[in-house]
């Protein structure tokens, strides 16, 4: 390959061409949750940062740079609904937090299955 001129154009060339695949699996991957979870109104953010600093190992008159780029989908967090618990005793005497695995809102509620233990456990 020939000596390129960095430009934004040619951004996609860096580290022999991996950048730019880099950038479009990000890309993909933003893409794919908006598709999934677009309609829940939060914006989703492709970062493309590009550090320059003086390459070390190079002869400084040179005027060899590192260039070392990097990018980042940022997506909302993952979330699933809220479950209530209470804290209450639990074996041993100590305090826990209880939930139903079967009833997000109320840790409480009990099934028809919980009412028929009772009356088998009577």
């Amino acid at each position: 390959m020939a000596v390129k001129i960095l430009t934004c154009e040619m951004l996609s060339g860096l580290d022999n061409g991996l950048f730019g695949a880099v950038v479009d699996r990000e890309l993909r991957r933003l893409v794919d949750d908006l598709e999934d979870r677009g309609h829940d109104g939060n914006k989703r953010t492709l970062i493309i940062q590009i550090d320059f600093s003086m390459d070390p190992s190079r002869d400084p008159t040179s005027c060899g740079v590192a260039i070392d780029p990097r990018v980042q989908a940022k997506l909302p967090p993952l979330r699933s609904g809220v479950t209530v618990g209470k804290v209450a005793a639990v074996p041993g005497g100590e305090l826990g937090m209880l939930f139903r695995d079967d009833n997000a809102d109320s840790p409480d509620q009990g099934t028809i299955y919980d009412a028929a233990a009772d009356i088998d456990n009577n």
